[in-house]
């Protein structure tokens, strides 16, 4: 399943020591782009939202996806901001999950042109990182 090799490698994006904390912020935003502007890997991500809707174990699974995708963004969000407290950052991690789900909507059913995806990807990155570093 794309999640069991998708995941670690998010995983370990995230957490190398060889890049400083934006610099693994923007790799993780990059792999989002390359993999949901995909036309394979976001049918796929379709069929097991679709699946979900109907079967317990798929159900389970997206769920038990979303939660380790929302704990690892919101490590990061505490590593970028240090002032948060668990809760805010668990939200704003939530937040930019839920913005990733829409953006699977928004990429798979659009037909925007290479140059509209990169100007989306660069405003994602802002208004991520800028969702990151906003004081309480």
């Amino acid at each position: 399943m794309m999640s069991d090799s998708w995941f670690p490698r998010l995983n370990s994006m995230a957490r190398d020591p060889a890049l400083e904390i934006t610099e693994r912020f923007d790799a993780l935003i990059d792999e989002y782009f390359l993999v949901f502007s995909n036309p394979e890997s976001s049918a796929f991500a379709f069929e097991v939202l679709t699946l979900a809707e109907s079967e317990p174990f798929a159900a389970r699974i997206v769920f038990d996806l979303e939660q380790r995708y929302t704990q690892l963004i919101a490590t990061m969000v505490e590593q970028m901001n240090h002032t948060l407290s668990q809760g805010e950052r668990w939200l704003r991690a939530s937040l930019i999950v839920a913005h990733a789900g829409g953006l699977l909507v928004f990429c798979r059913l659009s037909n925007k042109t290479e140059a509209e995806m990169v100007n989306l990807k660069h405003s994602t990155r802002e208004l991520w990182s800028a969702l990151c570093l906003a004081p309480r």
